[in-house]
């Protein structure tokens, strides 16, 4: 997957845009938020096929249909994996809330 040349313009103008928009889920949760990050750096829409939901159980029914096993798993098998001093601009990370 490639980033638009400028992809950094690109991102900066979908997070201005979305920024003061409530948090909802199955139009802007976090994860619909990390995809439209990425379809604005690359025109790739990773959550193609799977909205429609209204609430994370719904959202979760929807990606294991899909075959993914949860909404991370969605993004590690589409992207590439990145070590983490290797993270810029752009990047996903997941962060476990796990203790």
């Amino acid at each position: 997957m490639q980033r638009f040349e400028d992809w950094n313009a690109r991102l900066i103008a979908y997070v201005t845009r979305v920024a003061p928009l409530p948090f909802q889920w199955g139009k802007l949760d976090c994860a619909l938020f990390a995809s439209g990050g990425v379809a604005a750096m690359t025109g790739v829409d990773l959550s193609e096929g799977l909205r429609g939901y209204k609430t994370l159980k719904g959202g979760l029914k929807i990606v294991r249909k899909a075959g993914f096993e949860d909404h991370v798993d969605v993004f590690a098998k589409s992207l590439p994996p990145c070590p983490v001093l290797m993270a810029g601009p752009g990047d996903l990370a997941i962060i476990s809330d796990e203790q």
